[in-house]
C-alpha cells in the first residue's frame, strides 16, 4: 500500500513536470 502511495506521488509530480514542459514548449514556439 505504501509503495502504491509513493508511486502515485511520483506519477503526479511527473505529470505536473510534463505539463510545464508542454507549456514552456508552447510559449517557445509562439515567440
Amino acid at each position: 500500500m505504501l509503495g502504491e502511495e509513493i508511486k502515485n506521488k511520483v506519477w503526479e509530480k511527473r505529470r505536473i513536470n510534463l505539463k510545464w514542459e508542454l507549456i514552456r514548449i508552447g510559449e517557445f514556439k509562439k515567440v
